[in-house]
């Protein structure tokens, strides 16, 4: 998955490939012809291709296509096509699992630590880091040799000062078993850490144990003093001094989680009391503004049913939540997996990993998030929950109807619509009838792959009183329901890479995708009003434009009028998403931004937002520009004087945003100045859309981001 990649460069020095998340993973064309290329963000392996190929081969040779086509055709649940491929009799004998063998092995953990130690002696550091973390992945739990990685990579973060980490890394060291003949030495290093920090007497506490620890070494009487010595002038370096009144940071990688402006919404716990649902039979389910939102405000914070890290990050990002592991924690069975904490890892193992953990290399085999995270929903919801879901709710699978698209659709029983309920993601749109055939086996086929991946682990009960075939088939059948859904309505999960002093270089890059069962009700305009940023896999959703009491709040799909055609876009998403866009910017043609250059600024009637023109002539201050819809007389001379009078202001924290200078002062004008522009002045103009996307880049930075390292030259 990427970001969107249109690459189109602005002359105000903006490049929308930076700011346009795309926000859901989108599908290629359902061809009309046998293809297997349906899905775009679904990098699968040529294995889904092969089964799907030698199914139908067999099926033909049998004589049984047509009867077997007629029945997939004519089903109305994902459990009826679901069960007609999962059934055939030859499917064990096309589809087959073979389970990956233990990833953990001390010889290997072993080899990399004292690689790790080669490089770290000609001071390559990075290199001994990246040495010593495949040793922590591979050395078994409970092992000396992942006491020993943890603490040969502490020395690492001691070198390069970075103390929070070196702490981080001691502390697992020591908790996972470290030889006490050489604790001495990793509690002096404690020490020493604390000491840079300001942290007197915790660096003095270390100190202590270090002497204490060092009765147990294994050394020579001559080299027992003087290491006793040299630690008792260390403690005696720390008495007397007061700590600095500070404590030990919290992630570089993003700024905390803020919170909504507003007060929270009863039924939408996730969002602002500004935010409510509306439903119409054209656009479905939308949510729209109880009260007036400025630029700037947050209607948003989710945290995601489930979320999953792509293929390419898991060595740097944390299973559970996204962050980038700057110390990465090994899962304690398999090395395919990183973690930001021993938090994280133990959340993680008790709400999904512990099933996902044998299996994950056949999913991941795929390359595709879309089926990574099908899975997880049905693992955190677990096999008890989906057994008693159909006879709970009624009704599993079954054709959606217009009747059920209600604004209810998904709340819980206490009216309330939550984004860690299964129900409510159950409940999103997966557009099964507007699929072709070609798309929905392929799909049904990576379902049943899915589910015999998930039938090797102990998530179906052993006792067949308690677990039949149909239940593996109602599962399986949420399993193809997901495969549907989540490309129209999962999000990625971003991170904004920044080019040290090359601001106009760096990118938001796709890390993992997610499902959010609020976020999933927001219907897309080629103009949107809001914008969204990763915290770790939490989603914060801002206005970019001033929203009136009424309005729709909009999203983008990734496809905004400033960097591609009406036609094209009008075609990519009625393809993917399977509507036709009728936002304003469609509906007038807005102009590509090169074209916006040559539009002059046209100030908007106070009373009904018509567009109404520029100044004309030198009038004065009680000139005034009359409304051609409701007559209403305009006063706009002041107005102009005072965007005149920011202009400079403005330029320069322009400026300063493009060279990375951005602080709370730059980002707070900026609002204020988009606020005043979307006031007074009609879009499009080139001036808000450069004010807007610089707000964007300053929120890109609070959010999840990691500074690339400088290129050498």
């Amino acid at each position: 998955m990427r970001v969107c990649t249109r690459t189109y460069r602005k002359h105000d020095g903006f490049d929308y490939q930076i700011h346009c998340q795309r926000p859901r993973i989108p599908l290629k064309k359902n061809k009309l012809e046998w293809s297997g290329q349906v899905d775009s963000s679904v990098k699968m392996s040529n294995m889904i291709d092969q089964w799907r190929d030698e199914l139908m081969s067999r099926l033909q040779k049998n004589d049984e296509w047509d009867l077997w086509l007629e029945h997939f055709l004519e089903s109305v649940t994902d459990a009826d096509r679901f069960k007609s491929v999962y059934e055939l009799p030859f499917i064990d004998d096309v589809i087959t699992i073979t389970m990956p063998e233990s990833s953990k092995c001390p010889d290997d953990s072993t080899e990399m630590r004292e690689m790790g130690n080669d490089e770290f002696k000609q001071k390559n550091y990075a290199e001994a880091f990246e040495y010593y973390t495949q040793s922590i992945l591979k050395a078994p739990a409970g092992s000396e040799e992942l006491a020993l990685g943890y603490a040969n990579r502490s020395a690492v973060t001691k070198e390069e000062k970075k103390y929070e980490l070196c702490l981080k890394d001691i502390e697992l060291a020591l908790s996972h078993g470290y030889p006490v003949n050489l604790k001495h030495k990793i509690l002096e290093r404690q020490g020493r850490c604390y000491y840079e920090l300001g942290l007197y007497s915790e660096a003095a506490k270390s100190f202590e144990k270090a002497i204490f620890k060092l009765q147990k070494a294994k050394l020579k009487k001559e080299e027992m003093e003087t290491r006793e010595k040299k630690l008792n002038a260390l403690l005696e370096r720390c008495k007397d001094k007061p700590d600095d009144e500070k404590t030990l940071k919290g992630s570089k990688y993003m700024d905390p989680l803020p919170e909504i402006t507003d007060i929270k919404s009863e039924k939408f716990p996730c969002a602002s009391d500004s935010f409510s649902l509306k439903y119409t039979k054209e656009k479905g389910r939308y949510p729209v503004a109880t009260a007036n939102v400025k630029v700037g405000d947050i209607l948003v914070v989710e945290e995601p049913y489930c979320s999953v890290i792509n293929h390419k990050y898991l060595a740097t990002h944390c299973h559970f939540c996204c962050e980038r592991a700057e110390v990465p924690v090994p899962c304690s069975e398999c090395s395919n997996v990183v973690y930001c904490s021993l938090k994280c890892q133990e959340a993680s193992w008790e709400t999904s990993h512990s099933l996902e953990c044998s299996i994950l290399p056949l999913v991941t085999e795929l390359e595709s998030d879309i089926a990574q995270l099908s899975l997880r929903m049905v693992v955190k919801a677990t096999f008890k929950y989906l057994k008693e879901f159909k006879e709970k709710y009624g009704k599993s699978n079954e054709q959606e109807t217009e009747v059920e698209n209600t604004c209810s659709l998904g709340f819980n029983e206490d009216g309330v619509y939550d984004s860690h309920d299964y129900w409510a993601v159950y409940n999103l749109v997966n557009h099964t009838f507007d699929r072709k055939f070609p798309d929905l086996f392929r799909r049904t086929v990576m379902a049943v792959y899915l589910l015999k991946c998930l039938e090797k682990t102990e998530y179906f009960p052993a006792d067949d009183e308690e677990c039949s075939q149909t239940d593996h088939i109602e599962v399986g059948s949420h399993i193809l329901r997901h495969l549907q859904m989540l490309p129209c309505n999962a999000h990625e999960v971003t991170e904004f890479l920044i080019e040290p002093g090359e601001m106009l270089t760096s990118n938001s890059i796709g890390i993992g995708s997610a499902i959010y069962a609020t976020l999933s009700l927001f219907n897309h305009s080629c103009d949107p009003n809001v914008v969204r940023h990763s915290y770790g896999d939490k989603c914060v959703v801002r206005a970019i434009h001033n929203i009136k009491k009424g309005d729709e709040i909009v999203d983008s799909y990734s496809i905004i009028y400033p960097t591609m055609e009406k036609e094209k876009r009008l075609s990519d998403l009625r393809r993917q998403y399977y509507f036709e866009c009728a936002c304003l910017a469609c509906k007038k043609d807005w102009p590509m931004y090169e074209e916006l250059m040559n539009v002059p600024p046209s100030f908007k009637c106070d009373k009904c937002d018509t567009p109404i023109g520029s100044l004309e002539g030198e009038g004065g201050e009680e000139t005034t520009n009359d409304c051609e819809n409701c007559g209403h007389s305009n006063y706009v001379a002041k107005k102009v004087q005072t965007i005149v009078s920011y202009e400079s202001d403005f330029n320069t924290v322009f400026s300063q945003v493009l060279s990375g200078d951005i602080t709370k002062q730059s980002l707070s004008f900026l609002i204020e100045h988009q606020i005043r522009l979307e006031n007074w002045m009609s879009r499009p103009w080139q001036d808000i859309n450069k004010c807007q996307e610089a707000i964007k880049q300053c929120y890109s930075i609070q959010s999840n981001h990691y500074t690339l390292s400088k290129k050498k030259k």
